[in-house]
């Protein structure tokens, strides 16, 4: 109750990654992922696109990072990136997400 949903998108059909842990004398030895990667459908993207504008005038810092699982495609974060570009508010990218930006996401 009383929490800001504004921004949250349902993607139907999207299956939620299962990470299983395997625990040794308290100490996590092995975690298993099952999950499936895609990008983010177009339909999607743009209503992200259509929110952002809005969801930027209410936040002072935009951290950028999808650990490569696909909602962030280039277009996207430039465009969020480009948005972000204002006095009262700012982002930040982990490397990977810096890569994909500038295009030198292959060049290493």
């Amino acid at each position: 109750e009383g929490v800001d949903v504004d921004g949250i998108i349902v993607q139907k059909g999207f299956k939620t990654p299962v990470k299983n842990r395997l625990i040794a004398d308290a100490q996590q030895v092995l975690r298993v992922d099952f999950e499936t990667i895609t990008q983010l459908p177009f339909e999607l993207e743009q209503i992200v696109a259509d929110k952002l504008p809005g969801l930027l005038e209410r936040v002072d810092i935009v951290a950028l990072s999808d650990y490569g699982k696909g909602f962030l495609s280039r277009q996207l974060l430039r465009l969020i990136i480009d948005s972000a570009r204002s006095p009262h508010c700012r982002a930040t990218l982990n490397a990977t997400e810096m890569a994909r930006a500038t295009g030198s996401e292959n060049s290493r």
